[in-house]
């Protein structure tokens, strides 16, 4: 019964796109090659397991197009089809896209409970990066609910996680540390603030991200700035 259910809703959903491609101009008529070719891709493709890697696929290409009202459509058929095969890898990735989408509408309750089954699914396969990367998505909602003591707490397990991998995965840990020291910047714990933030400049410096590094030497003049440290305010506003 639940998987007829299951069935129901996903051709539910794909109608509801068509629709909304059809009669909005903003998106029928102004469409991504890549995203038109991603659907078509997905309606000729006969494997379920490849279904859901094109539906994870379009929720990232609807990030990256800025065409975020769509995320839920792609995302929500991929997390049913994933959850009907018992395709574990693909689920992950669908419930994560629909967390992100939900914290950045700032519904948290349900950023939170897609975070969670995330984390929960990849302790029983991924390795110790991907489980971090869901665990600073719930911390960054935490910190966005101004809930910073779960923040801190979320946070901490990603960092803790990226410290057991070799090599640590750059990007996500240099986030990491950023996101860390914004929390103990708000409760003054200055010294811990500074030492996340050289560890997150040090990072993007290696990585050449030099709107990662802005952003960083922005919180860090803020840092000085609270400490009443004018001459270092200045030294780091200047490499913002």
């Amino acid at each position: 019964m639940l998987q007829i259910c299951n069935k129901i809703i996903c051709h539910a959903i794909s109608f509801i796109y068509f629709l909304f491609v059809i009669f909005s101009p903003a998106i029928g008529f102004a469409q991504k090659p890549k995203t038109d070719s991603l659907w078509r891709s997905f309606y000729a493709q006969k494997m379920d397991s490849t279904k859901v890697k094109l539906l994870n696929e379009l929720s990232k290409n609807y990030k990256n197009n800025q065409q975020t009202d769509s995320i839920p459509l792609a995302a929500t058929q991929a997390r049913l089809l994933a959850e009907k095969i018992k395709f574990d890898t693909g689920l992950a990735l669908a419930l994560i896209d629909l967390a992100a989408y939900y914290k950045s509408a700032n519904v948290f309750d349900s950023a939170i409970f897609y975070y969670q089954k995330a984390i929960a699914l990849r302790k029983k396969y991924a390795d110790n990066k991907d489980i971090a990367f869901a665990y600073q998505g719930l911390g960054n909602t935490y910190y966005d609910m101004a809930a910073m003591p779960l923040a801190m707490q979320t946070l901490t397990q990603a960092k803790e996680l990226l410290d057991k991998t070799n090599p640590a995965h750059k990007v996500t840990y240099g986030t990491v540390s950023a996101n860390l020291a914004r929390v103990y910047t708000i409760q003054s714990n200055y010294d811990k603030a500074i030492e996340n933030l050289l560890q997150s400049i040090q990072i993007k410096e290696e990585l050449k991200d030099t709107k990662g590094l802005a952003s960083s030497y922005l919180t860090l003049a803020i840092v000085y700035s609270d400490q009443n440290d004018l001459k270092k305010e200045l030294e780091y506003k200047k490499n913002h």
